[in-house]
């Protein structure tokens, strides 16, 4: 397992989610599995209450960062891999639970991946991330990630500690607001 299916890994368990990690699936008669999964995530729904809409039940099969070369490469990876997760997932689950498909990559490539893929760069986790961890009541010291989640917990302590950690950052984060808007006010003039 890499950085980025740990970390995809953490965020979803962290949202109710239960993981499986590194699934080998269709055996082979000489030996060894067609493909290896990365995740398999089962959401067991929640229940309706006056302020949420119900949240269906629902597998997510998620794919980190497919190395290839080329877009006609990885599209027929995601197919290959989507095929045979697909397969595994109706014999552990059956027929009727919705399955969506996931491919986060590092940097994602430029171009269209297969139908009905949804495709993430790692960045947006990061920011979903951030932006969660900043809301009040999701901190650091109001509600602390598990320990069994070490990357997460990282980027929630990061989040927590930024100004002491990197005040330099906060420095450069407001000169570069100061600049915006001298220039927008200089516009306007």
């Amino acid at each position: 397992m890499n950085h980025l299916e740990q970390l995809v890994a953490e965020w979803y368990e962290y949202q109710g989610y239960l993981i499986r990690r590194n699934i080998k699936v269709s055996k082979r008669k000489q030996g060894g599995y067609a493909t290896e999964l990365d995740i398999i995530a089962f959401h067991p729904g929640t229940q309706q209450n006056n302020q949420q809409q119900n949240e269906v039940p629902h597998v997510l099969h998620i794919e980190t960062g497919i190395k290839s070369s080329g877009l006609k490469k990885i599209e027929e990876d995601c197919k290959k891999k989507f095929s045979n997760g697909e397969n595994y997932i109706r014999t552990i689950f059956g027929e009727n639970l919705p399955i969506k498909k996931i491919v986060v990559f590092d940097k994602t490539p430029k171009g269209r991946i297969v139908n009905k893929i949804k495709v993430i760069d790692v960045c947006n986790i990061f920011q979903d991330a951030i932006k969660f961890f900043q809301k009040k009541g999701n901190g650091y010291s109001q509600k602390a990630v598990p320990e069994n989640l070490p990357l997460l917990r990282t980027i929630q302590l990061l989040v927590h500690y930024r100004k002491r950690i990197c005040p330099e950052l906060n420095d450069a984060s407001r000169k570069k607001a100061d600049k915006t808007k001298k220039a927008t006010k200089g516009k306007k003039r």
